[in-house]
């Protein structure tokens, strides 16, 4: 585990999220928030916290989007498709993220 990962919130994992998103963010086309700043001082509120930038949106829970018209749920899924597709084009070489997690055995480590 990186060494970026371990601090104390979230499990550890602000520096990582914040790295993320921040790379994404200035590299790619992955729609994401601007992170404003990342606080590691646990004298402020005990804990690390960031604050990143406020997205205009909805979240769904349920796929089947019950209560969206049809017409309008094929516009979701088609973004959400074009947003997994962004994603999965980033070379994380290039972005400087090339050192975050294994690559290897993705799916076997899932499910074992």
């Amino acid at each position: 585990m990186d060494e970026e990962r371990t601090g104390t919130g979230a499990n550890g994992s602000y520096c990582y999220i914040t790295r993320v998103l921040a790379a994404l963010g200035a590299h790619t086309d992955v729609p994401v928030p601007k992170v404003f700043c990342l606080c590691t001082d646990l004298s402020v509120i005990g804990t690390d916290f960031y604050i990143m930038e406020f997205l205009e949106g909805r979240i769904f829970i349920d796929p089947k989007l019950p209560g969206v018209a049809p017409h309008k749920r094929k516009a979701i899924y088609s973004a959400t498709a074009e947003t997994l597709a962004s994603l999965h084009r980033v070379n994380a070489d290039s972005i400087g993220l090339g050192n975050y997690g294994r690559r290897d055995n993705y799916c076997k480590r899932q499910v074992s």
